[in-house]
């Protein structure tokens, strides 16, 4: 390393000397970061070559045959053998079922493939890696260190050997063709090599301590064993790009090169000119991403042994050498000066001399992660996990089995490194805190319309990316909110104590947060990656009661559901979470001492408590508003807390209760927020967990209220009880309503806490404050006692509601097959029947059925299997709800093919061009719907001459009566 030292391939020269010392925190923590940028950018190349190898299986004249003779034909056939099965929701359960079966040989073969293909790159990347010391031997002409005139210099070398710890001395090389002053360090293990350019013996002589500096560097690569990450690194990269890219170029520019003959093939270009140029653009972006992935790893690898070459620079020689280094510098071998680039030092293989002088004179810079850096992460950790998901989750077909071994991995990786980096960097500012989601948020975001999985959908839809911009954007502001709070409430832990925090107290921050964020980033990337995070459900219109506007409009917003909340709270992450989040820090920071008293705990579960205490008088009121503002006959309906059924006044008033504590929540979250500590990201945890234990006993208290006063007569519900002091005793759902309460109050909490902190944050804009940490008086028996009751709470309620979370995760048993017995024939069913009564029970505002009447549609049924149900012009069935008159209009024709067993006919494909509308009074409501693919439900039938009468072969709840029509 001199004025003309060389930058050589495996990312130039470098620096070190002096005693080693053992490893310590800080050097481990430089080593794992390179560690993290191997390990990502592997799983980025190998999942990515994951859809790059089935491009090429897709391509083959084995899978098209595959497709035609087994695959097609299969699929094709799922209809007519779940048709008669009685519900939409079997039908849906074991067409899925047996989809799954007909595409079995198909992902079988796929998994072939893919795994030889894998096999073949990691075999190739292997070979390339066992052959880079005779590949740079012979490109370099490599010789032997002689001994002859070299004794002074092998001794010396010998004794920086010893210096740098290292158990075996390396081989020394001699570059006699390099006039440079360079090193480089290769070799295998138990084979290490360390190459001199024999401009570096002349430095011997003239500028010992700059010989011992170079040396000392490469060196310091052996002992952080950094050498092989370097070269399989590179053998990766060209493994993949020979394997996986250049063959996912040429097949997405000739589909039918391996289908066609050589020069029809040609004549072919791709797929659209859309679809085509997103396919070219995601190859030169991911194979961008993956080689600057692996310019970070060789940069890297530089300083960290500029660091520890530092360590033992006892002649002082390591910062000149490091400034007299030219930038750019010159290509190994050939001696040619490399363009000038501004970008190099960031982007390229070897740090600029200024980097490294910066990184020596200081050296938290290489536990600092940047924002480029961590958005790197995102981006390529994205591109592993979705290109893994798209084949492991066709492959498994489980939910469960793809989030426990596919996603929750890389969350966790993902979440760890977030965590870790705030926590290793305590002196940073809060704008640092708020980059670092930011831009993980947006490489892992972007990893969704730049991976291959967005051209190359799931054959059979168990995974996709069919989704829109609108899910994009509210997908990816979620994404942001959920890391910005992970890494607030470290950045708080780190910075709310006095004093610096030890490596087990970081260690156990950082496992919390992972603990709690890790589940729920896999939950978020789930549910993205297939569109489900923004699905919301309705209950629809309360019955009775439907008719008074501001009743309806309460029981709607009441009883809104959120998909994502609805898994969430599936679970244990709700209750125990939530607890963590304050009971670890508690722990770490030492509250119970008399000199760590926490600032604003006790304010927390004041508020908490004031919140809580609200919501119960509330709630003890709550019979008494209802009983004044809604009639009698609504008040004693009949109850139905069915999850899909219309909500009656009992599930009303359960989810007006609900609101209430959740708007509790929120405001306790939100005064705590707008308080002046720092660890209001733990202290929000506690008042909300407070106002939600106080809730759920506040239920029980409402309950037994609504008892005495007869809210709902003499139905024996929840509500109407015998009045006694039994009322108040604790029953086996507890647990359900806590979690419930809680999992709701979560929401709100974390909007209401975000603008507490923007008030806050307003109110302090010219105010210079400086918040206090901690606070000499002790804490009283009754806190803490209160913060015992609430942790040992929380975490009972996570461990009663763990089996049925079980039960919702786990995978289903394989369904009930129908066989495959020919449907029998039936002469009397031919032909053209018109109605003459139909009477039907429908659900026009829910799931509470009305008994409706009408007549006037055709059904013809023809000997191939096909059938025609016309509405013509439009029938109407009617009835009379609450002195209402309701009305629903069919148009249009619904085709279908049929098939009749054991007295049941089954229809299948059905395809309606018609339309149907509810009416009120004759007022439309709404525009109509005009599904083109709809259900008809079996139908047991009795055909004597004339006349067809059907009914229904379900739970529902109808009855036809029918007329042939003679032409």
């Amino acid at each position: 390393m001199s004025a003309d030292a060389t930058v050589s391939p495996d990312g130039g020269p470098a620096i070190a000397a002096g005693s080693p010392a053992p490893p310590s925190h800080q050097h481990r923590w430089w080593k794992a970061r390179t560690d993290i940028r191997f390990a990502t950018l592997m799983m980025a190349v190998l999942a990515s070559s994951v859809v790059a190898l089935t491009t090429v299986f897709l391509s083959l004249p084995a899978t098209e045959q595959l497709n035609d003779d087994q695959v097609d034909p299969c699929l094709r056939g799922i209809a007519a053998r779940v048709a008669s099965l009685p519900t939409g929701y079997d039908q849906a359960i074991t067409g899925t079922y047996l989809m799954q079966q007909c595409v079995r040989p198909f992902f079988a073969a796929q998994a072939t493939t893919v795994g030889v293909g894998l096999a073949g790159q990691i075999g190739l990347a292997g070979l390339l890696y066992a052959l880079h010391p005779w590949w740079l031997a012979r490109r370099r002409r490599l010789a032997p260190l002689p001994a002859d005139g070299n004794a002074d210099v092998l001794a010396d070398l010998a004794m920086l050997s010893r210096q740098a710890g290292l158990p075996h001395q390396p081989t020394w090389l001699l570059a006699p063709y390099a006039a440079t002053h360079g090193g480089q360090a290769f070799g295998l293990p138990r084979c290490r090599r360390v190459a001199l350019d024999v401009g570096l013996l002349v430095r011997f002589d003239i500028d010992r301590p700059g010989f011992r500096a170079v040396i000392r560097h490469e060196l310091a690569h052996l002992r952080n064993r950094d050498v092989d990450q370097a070269y399989l690194t590179i053998a990766i990269w060209w493994s993949f790009a020979l394997l996986a890219l250049a063959p996912f170029l040429v097949l997405s520019l000739f589909p039918d090169l391996l289908r066609r003959p050589f020069p029809a093939a040609l004549l072919q270009i791709g797929d659209d000119p859309g679809r085509l140029t997103h396919r070219l653009v995601t190859v030169l972006v991911l194979a961008a991403v993956v080689y600057l992935a692996r310019n970070a790893i060789l940069r890297a690898r530089e300083t960290h042994a500029d660091v520890v070459a530092a360590e033992s620079d006892s002649d002082g020689a390591l910062p000149r050498v490091v400034a007299a280094l030219p930038w750019p510098g010159t290509r190994a071998r050939r001696g040619v000066a490399l363009p000038a680039w501004g970008g190099r030092s960031r982007y390229g293989t070897h740090p600029s001399p200024a980097e490294r002088a910066r990184t020596l004179t200081d050296t938290d810079r290489l536990a600092r992660m940047g924002g480029w850096e961590m958005a790197g992460i995102g981006l390529t950790a994205g591109l592993a996990l979705r290109g893994v998901s798209l084949l492991g989750g066709n492959l498994l077909g489980s939910r469960f089995m793809a989030m426990t071994l596919v996603v929750l991995p890389v969350t966790t990786m993902l979440t760890a490194i977030l965590a870790a980096a705030v926590s290793r960097d305590p002196a940073a500012p809060r704008r640092r805190m708020l980059l670092l989601p930011a831009a993980l948020s947006a490489g892992l975001a972007a990893s969704g319309p730049l991976s291959m999985g967005a051209i190359e959908t799931s054959v059979t839809g168990v995974v996709g990316e069919d989704t829109g911009v609108a899910v994009f954007a509210v997908s990816t502001v979620l994404l942001l909110i959920g890391l910005t709070l992970t890494a607030a409430w470290v950045w708080s832990v780190q910075h709310g104590h006095a004093g610096r925090l030890g490596v087990r107290q970081r260690r156990a921050i950082v496992v919390s947060a992972v603990a709690v964020s890790a589940p729920l980033l896999a939950l978020w990337y789930w549910m993205s990656f297939s569109g489900s995070i923004v699905a919301s459900y309705r209950p629809g219109r309360p019955d009775p009661g439907w008719a008074i506007g501001w009743y309806a409009t309460l029981a709607d917003w009441t009883g809104l559901m959120l998909e994502f909340q609805i898994q969430a709270m599936q679970t244990p992450i709700t209750s125990a979470g939530m607890v963590l989040l304050w009971a670890v820090p508690v722990v770490v920071l030492r509250w119970w001492r008399r000199s760590e008293r926490l600032v604003g705990l006790r304010r927390a579960l004041l508020a908490g408590l004031g919140a809580g205490l609200a919501v119960i008088a509330v709630g003890a009121a709550l019979p008494f508003a209802a009983r004044a503002a809604l009639p009698v006959e609504i008040l004693h309906a009949p109850a139905n807390m069915e999850w899909d059924a219309n909500p009656g006044f009992l599930r009303v008033y359960h989810n007006v209760y609900t609101a209430l504590a959740v708007l509790g929540q929120a405001v306790a979250a939100g005064i705590v927020a707008a308080g002046r500590t720092r660890l209001r990201p733990v202290f929000v945890p506690v008042a909300v967990c407070t106002t939600a234990v106080l809730a759920t006993l506040g239920l029980y208290v409402s309950r037994a209220v609504s008892s005495c006063v007869g809210l709902t007569g003499v139905q024996q519900t929840n509500l109407a009880q015998p009045c006694d002091g039994r009322l108040l005793l604790l029953d086996g759902y507890i647990g359900f309503h806590f979690h419930s309460i809680l999992s709701w109050g979560a929401i709100a909490a974390v909007l209401a806490a975000l603008v507490g902190a923007a008030a806050r944050a307003l109110l302090n804009y010219r105010a210079v404050t400086s918040p206090e940490a901690v606070q000499t008086r002790h804490p009283g028996r009754t806190t803490t006692a209160a913060l015992g009751l609430l942790a040992l709470l929380g975490m009972s309620a996570a461990a009663a509601e763990a089996p049925g979370h079980y039960q919702h995760w786990k995978p289903n048993p394989p369904p009930a097959v129908p066989d495959l017995a020919p449907p029998a024939a039936d002469p009397c069913v031919i032909g053209a029947w018109r109605e003459v009564v139909r009477e039907e029970d429908a659900a026009p505002f829910g799931s509470l059925r009305y008994r409706f009447t009408g007549a006037g549609a055709t059904q013809t049924y023809h000997a191939d299997g096909t059938t025609i149900l016309d509405y013509g012009a439009g029938v109407a069935y009617t009835a009379t709800i609450e002195g209402r008159r309701v009305a629903l209009t069919v148009k249009g024709q619904i085709t279908a093919r049929y098939q009749i067993r054991d007295g049941t006919i089954a229809y299948y494909d059905a395809v309606s061009n018609g339309t149907q509308v509810w009416s009120i009074d004759g007022a439309d409501q709404g525009p109509g719907s005009s599904e083109s693919s709809v259900s008809l439900s079996p139908d047991r039938y009795h055909c004597a001459g004339d006349t067809l009468v059907q009914s229904s072969a379900t739970e529902e709840s109808y009855r036809i009566e029918l007329r042939r029509v003679v032409d």
